[in-house]
């Protein structure tokens, strides 16, 4: 950072290179920034489909031959159809099946793909930049 009190000892040139290295340094924190957010949301992704997936296992696997089983019990004992009970404990199945997607569904809308305070800090600094700028304010130069 240069101290204002010297800034007529500065040449042009060092005011533009000392302009790069802080543009440079912010832009490699913006993304350092960036990739710690995105690593945040990747982590809750990868938690929503463990339990989506653990969910999804379960009423594919578990539940089908569990059910199958019970509902054929169910209608040989009852004197019914194979198909009626089959029917019967599939229904329960599908409402078992909602009632766990619903954890499942909340995990995933709380997922954020946009690096929201990435993209705060770098509106910032937007703003930061172009009011100290001629190019962001309208200022009066001088020309000698």
């Amino acid at each position: 950072m240069l101290d204002l009190d010297r800034m007529s000892d500065v040449s042009t040139r060092d005011l533009i290179r000392n302009l790069f290295d802080d543009v440079n340094e912010l832009v490699h924190k913006e993304i350092a920034l960036a990739r710690a957010e995105i690593t945040i949301e990747l982590r809750k992704a990868t938690r929503a489909g463990v339990v989506a997936g653990a969910a999804g296992a379960l009423l594919a696997g578990g539940l089908v031959m569990c059910f199958v089983a019970a509902g054929l019990a169910i209608a040989s004992a009852g004197g019914w159809p194979m198909w009626a009970g089959v029917l019967l404990l599939g229904g329960v199945g599908v409402l078992i099946g909602l009632f766990l997607c619903v954890p499942a569904w909340a995990l995933i809308r709380r997922i954020r793909v946009v690096p929201e305070q990435t993209l705060e800090s770098m509106k910032e600094n937007v703003q930061w930049m172009s009011a100290r700028t001629s190019f962001g304010s309208k200022r009066e130069t001088r020309v000698s």
